[in-house]
């Protein structure tokens, strides 16, 4: 006997192990299996939506799940798992065929309670009978709310003659000096040290997010001019420090100081993990001057 529950007892743990390294696998296929996109840019001389050609493609779980935007003439937005469409935006012809069925099938229901509902009360001449009773029983209770009303609304009238309402222009000071005082609690918060340290804080997560959703590498030309050669040179001097970070070496630039024209072809790649993203989240949230910020926030309100 005890050698059967010993076995029992096994069994129901082997399972539990299995359930939980399941489990474990797919948080850690969530967490640290990176979302990896690529894209291509292509931009014509001039600002028709015609002369811009964007091509992104988006892949998660060893392209397990897929998604590709284009933009041609018209958004073109697609999400397939495996070889399963999930969404089409060139085909929503389906789901409205299906949402006009459900529709129909809604009315046509509703339509046969309706005259079902009408067959019996024609074939049941006593339930109106007895209804019309009914309604005429609850018709005396009416005047007396009417009443109840009529005598709050003198109860009220007496209170104000009486001089017990508050006047209109102290009303007035009144929500003047309250949001006076909050603007002034505002801005002694603004001053604290706590707003300082937590701003910068969170400036300097939000950039470190930033650098790291940015693609890897990039490769491609770049044709720009302006109508003022002082604006294309402030523009050199930008994408010349882009074109100096790591992965972006193969970016041509090539400045125009004649004409307003603006070419560009690109192509990159990236990835995105979520373990890093919910490492800078669980780092805000556990900032204390954040959280103490957010306490006198709520006080105030």
């Amino acid at each position: 006997m005890i050698n059967s529950i010993l076995h029992v007892l096994a069994i129901i743990g082997i399972i539990i192990l299995c359930l939980l390294g399941i489990i474990l696998l797919l948080l850690s296929a969530v967490l640290f299996v990176p979302i990896r996109y690529r894209f291509l840019i292509d931009k014509e001389n001039g600002w028709e939506k015609e002369k811009l050609h964007i091509d992104v493609k988006v892949g998660w779980l060893l392209g397990l799940i897929r998604l590709r935007v284009k933009l041609e003439s018209a958004l073109v937005v697609r999400i397939k798992l495996l070889c399963f469409t999930l969404f089409d935006s060139q085909n929503p012809k389906k789901e409205s065929k299906q949402s006009k069925k459900k529709h129909k099938t809604s009315s046509h229901s509703k339509e046969r309670k309706e005259d079902s509902g009408t067959s019996k009360e024609a074939m049941n001449p006593e339930v109106a009978k007895q209804e019309i009773k009914t309604s005429d029983a609850k018709s005396p209770d009416k005047p007396e709310k009417k009443l109840t009303e009529t005598n709050k609304m003198t109860v009220s009238e007496e209170t104000v003659s009486s001089g017990e309402k508050i006047p209109i222009w102290k009303k007035i000071w009144y929500t003047i000096k309250k949001f006076c005082a909050k603007i002034n609690y505002y801005i002694e918060l603004i001053r604290s040290d706590e707003f300082k340290n937590g701003l910068s804080f969170l400036w300097g997560r939000l950039t470190e997010i930033i650098i790291y959703v940015l693609p890897t590498k990039i490769r491609g030309h770049v044709v720009f001019g302006f109508s003022e050669p002082d604006k294309t040179g402030y523009v050199l001097g930008l994408l010349c420090i882009i074109r100096g970070m790591k992965g972006y070496d193969n970016l041509d630039i090539q400045p125009d100081f004649e004409q307003e024209i603006f070419i560009a072809k690109l192509q990159g790649r990236g990835r995105i993990r979520l373990v890093t993203l919910a490492r800078h989240a669980l780092a805000v949230y556990r900032d204390k001057n954040l959280r103490n910020l957010l306490a006198h926030i709520k006080q105030e309100e």
